[in-house]
């Protein structure tokens, strides 16, 4: 699987793609000293954050929905489904 963008290196690629490709070091050094892009990222990291519980939720119930007589729904089957995407991934 292709490596997923930290929000930190999203939010700075996005923003400054130039700089970010020739002057990374400068960049960090912006980074560290701003206050609103630390709240930016951490902000977006909570964003993110939701969109994915959302997410996990609405395939739960999709799937005891339409495919609860073919699964067996055990407590092993459900915590491995909900630890399918760690929200810990997100940062």
């Amino acid at each position: 699987m292709e490596k997923i963008p930290t929000v930190k290196e999203f939010y700075l690629k996005t923003l400054f793609p130039k700089t970010y490709t020739e002057s990374l070091d400068e960049l960090e050094l912006w980074f560290n000293t701003s206050r609103h892009s630390n709240q930016d990222v951490a902000m977006m990291i909570q964003f993110a954050k939701l969109h994915v519980e959302a997410a996990l939720k609405a395939r739960d119930e999709l799937y005891q929905t339409y495919y609860a007589e073919e699964i067996n729904w055990t407590e092993d089957n459900i915590k491995f489904i909900k630890n399918s995407y760690p929200l810990e991934n997100i940062k």
